[in-house]
């Protein structure tokens, strides 16, 4: 049985536990206190406080962070370092130099900031251990050093500028010290000029190696200087090395380096300018000599009265000496109003105004008139009567040659608008290619799957038939563009005006009659028969907008027509010779004189906004030019217009008939592998079941970066690479540059809207086998795959 304590005991026990309570409630005071000071330094601090987790994550953060960046302080809490480094891979080195040195100062580093900015930022870290010695984060400081940068920088260009000021210049650039002329330093213009080397001067002064001819000069300067501390435009003559005496023209000012009063001097070379100084002073001789056999008349006019005048200027105007000397101007003016403009222009002339140009008219003794251009300056601008120097020029020539050249130009602005069209349609057809190529894959993917005779089966042939359509405008557009060739075939146009019409009559409004006159045989041309059919669609779309609101008849045309040297005189476009002629007719609105002059400039149109682009006729005409026709216009307003274009025949040609080939039943098949790629995924899709009812296995990736992963995990599985070649990060050539370094012997295939996106050699080189041209059909494409692998294996 345990004892109970005594009173004493239990008092002491008692006073223990007061002091003990009163010892925590120190501590805890002191705990307050220290928490409160830290708080407040850890809010006060200038630089950026921050603990880490060793994985990045921002463990605490000053407040101060929000002075250095556009975050606040809450935002980056919880966030990952990696997320406002400007380079990850940056952290994760000095990371590396962290766990192995233990602390890190002033490490320099690059923060990205909230709108994507950089910001250069200095950093003290230490990593702090647990008891086992595990790391477990890190502690660090940061300061913003971008203004200390950017200051650093301007200093280093400062200093960079006048390095290469100082070395660079043509001019003589030397600095000596004041007390008694040593040479401190020297540029390269100082050696070029005076001859001397730079150890031939440096700690020598200009007195004692006798650079200044006059020594007297010197003491000028040194008067100069001290007195208002620069002096501008000394010139003196100096003495080269080998003797000889140079000119200068010499600015200079005081300055203090290290302590000294150090004269900084430029010296021009103004030796050659002096001896020019000196031959234009014996030219004055010869000058009136100069000014007679000018090809300019040149004439001195006092009161508007010609006091002197070059043999020039006589021949010109028809006059001898004597008629025209002391006569007034306006007798060679054609009539009282130029003769006053003249006089306006030259009142203009003064201190502010040395120079004044007019164009006019003048008239010779025999009554001709004459373009002239005429240039006037005063002799003496700050005489209120100063003779007047005119300069005159027959122009006749050049205003003729200046006419020729404005029409020039309005062929030329017409051939750039045409260009710029082309380059924004071939961008268009660019992207409408890959639509297509989803459309008339899943088509021909469609009309496999679907029994023959069924009716879904012939809807579906007319979608692909449109689709061969759409592909072949296409074609078209890149052609006009300039991003790929057509090909050019001898054909009938006859059909192609047939199946145009066909369309029409379907399309066109009831309140519209088609009369159509088309003859027998017109002949052969040779062109692209879907520029021609885009040409009749183009001129039959506008002509129903012009009989839209009343309706009327739009009759077509179409026969041969022998152009005779008369009609070709009338378009230069033509040469005399047999050629197909198709006109469009139309009974609507008709044309003023100013609208004709414009209809085949790009952008033009007489439409609403949203009704036309103002491109339809401009590609008309380019069409035409391009198939070596032309295109003519009659119209009057109320009367309708009429449009007859002209293509020359080719005569002894056997023409043909383009027409749509069916997918054929039977295609080339095959069983190996085939890795395809595509960034369209519908595309990637369509490329893999066709390719895949053919009986090949075929991967597909719809980013480069993949696909080039995957071949380097498999290099030895794949028969065969299509790839497309416009996709992002990494483009289909580049691509095959890769997978070639990889096995030299993998065949490529490249899809492409372009037919000249690579030359067909460098293709070789990097392994591209064949091209296949977007929009992908299943002939070409089944074909063209056999081709390749069964080459490769011949190979």
């Amino acid at each position: 049985m345990s004892r109970e304590p005594t009173y004493e005991e239990l008092e002491k026990r008692i006073l223990e536990l007061e002091q003990a309570e009163l010892e925590r409630k120190r501590m805890e005071q002191a705990l307050r206190e220290s928490t409160e000071r830290y708080r407040r330094i850890f809010e006060s601090l200038q630089d950026v406080y921050y603990e880490t987790g060793m994985d990045g994550t921002i463990l605490e953060i000053s407040p101060s962070i929000e002075k250095l960046s556009q975050y606040m302080r809450k935002e980056l809490i919880g966030k990952s370092l990696y997320d406002i480094y400007s380079d990850s891979r940056e952290r994760k080195e000095f990371l590396k130099i962290v766990l192995n040195k233990g602390k890190v100062n002033d490490y320099e580093i690059y923060l990205r900031d909230k709108d994507g900015s950089q910001r250069a930022c200095s950093i003290t870290v230490l990593l702090m251990r647990d008891s086992q010695g595990t790391p477990v984060k890190l502690i660090g400081s940061m300061r913003d050093i971008s203004e200390k940068k950017r200051t650093e920088e301007a200093l280093r260009e400062s200093e960079e500028r006048f390095r290469l000021t100082f070395h660079t210049s043509p001019d003589s650039i030397n600095l000596n010290r004041l007390e008694d002329g040593v040479y401190m330093d020297i540029n390269e213009g100082f050696t070029k000029i005076m001859g001397y080397t730079r150890d031939d001067v440096i700690g020598k002064s200009s007195l004692a190696l006798n650079i200044w001819k006059n020594p007297e000069d010197r003491e000028r300067l040194v008067d100069g200087l001290t007195k208002t501390g620069y002096v501008e435009n000394l010139e003196a003559p100096f003495t080269r090395k080998d003797g000889k005496i140079r000119y200068g023209l010499m600015s200079s000012s005081i300055t203090r380096i290290s302590g000294e009063n150090v004269i900084i001097s430029i010296t021009r070379d103004i030796t050659d300018r002096r001896h020019a100084e000196e031959a234009l002073r014996k030219s004055e001789a010869t000058l009136e000599s100069i000014f007679e056999v000018s090809p300019l008349g040149i004439g001195l006019f006092r009161n508007r009265e010609m006091h002197w005048h070059n043999q020039t200027m006589a021949r010109m105007l028809g006059y001898s000496s004597e008629e025209i000397y002391g006569k007034n101007a306006g007798m060679i003016y054609q009539n009282d109003e130029e003769y006053e403009r003249a006089e306006r222009a030259i009142n203009t002339l003064g201190p502010g105004k040395r120079v004044a140009d007019i164009e006019t008219q003048w008239v010779r003794k025999d009554g001709s008139a004459f373009d002239c251009h005429i240039r006037y300056t005063l002799l003496d601008p700050e005489s209120e009567e100063s003779d007047v120097l005119a300069i005159a020029e027959d122009i006749t020539e050049r205003k003729k040659a200046e006419e020729e050249k404005k029409k020039l130009e309005k062929k030329l602005r017409q051939a750039q608008k045409m260009e710029a069209i082309g380059t924004l349609a071939g961008g268009i057809a660019h992207d409408f290619n890959n639509i297509l190529g989803a459309i008339i894959g899943l088509s021909e993917l469609a009309m496999m799957e679907a029994e023959e005779d069924s009716s879904l089966h012939r809807h579906i042939e007319r979608i692909l038939a449109s689709g061969m359509r759409a592909k072949d405008l296409v074609k078209q557009i890149l052609a006009f563009s300039r991003q790929r060739e057509n090909e050019d075939i001898v054909f009938s146009i006859k059909p192609v005006v047939k199946e145009a019409l066909k369309l029409l009559r379907s399309s066109l409004p009831t309140s519209l009659e088609i009369k159509s006159f088309i003859e027998t045989d017109p002949g052969l041309i040779k062109g692209d028969p879907t520029q021609i059919h885009q040409v009749l669609m183009n001129l039959c779309t506008n002509a129903e907008h012009a009989m839209r609101e009343k309706g009327g008849v739009l009759e077509v045309k179409l026969g041969r027509v022998d152009v005779d040297e008369a009609m070709a005189a009338l378009h230069h476009e033509l040469n005399p010779g047999p050629y197909v002629r198709l006109e469009v007719k139309d009974t609507g609105y008709g044309m003023d004189p100013e609208t004709m002059d414009r209809i085949f400039d790009p952008y033009f149109t007489t439409k609403g906004v949203g009704e036309g682009t103002g491109l339809g006729l401009a590609v008309v005409q380019g069409i035409v030019q391009k198939h070596g026709g032309a295109v003519t216009v009659k119209s009057k307003v109320g009367k309708g217009s009429t449009f007859e274009v002209y293509f020359p025949i080719i005569e002894g040609e056997k023409g043909e008939i383009q027409g749509r080939e069916k997918v054929e039943s039977v295609l080339p098949t095959g069983n190996e592998r085939i890795l395809f790629i595509d960034d369209e995924e519908m595309l990637a899709e369509v490329g893999k079941r066709i390719l895949e009812r053919l009986g090949y296995d075929v991967t597909t990736r719809t980013s480069s970066l993949e696909a080039l992963e995957l071949f380097k995990a498999k290099p030895g599985y794949f028969d065969l690479v299509i790839t497309d070649m416009s996709m992002p990060n990494m483009t289909g050539e580049q691509l095959s540059k890769e997978v070639m370094k990889i096995r030299q012997d993998i065949p490529i295939i490249l899809c492409t809207g372009f037919s000249h996106i690579i030359a067909k050699e460098k293709a070789r080189e990097i392994g591209i086998r064949a091209f296949a041209m977007k929009p992908l059909v299943t002939k070409d494409l089944a074909e063209t795959v056999r081709k390749v692998l069964d080459d490769n294996d011949l190979g």
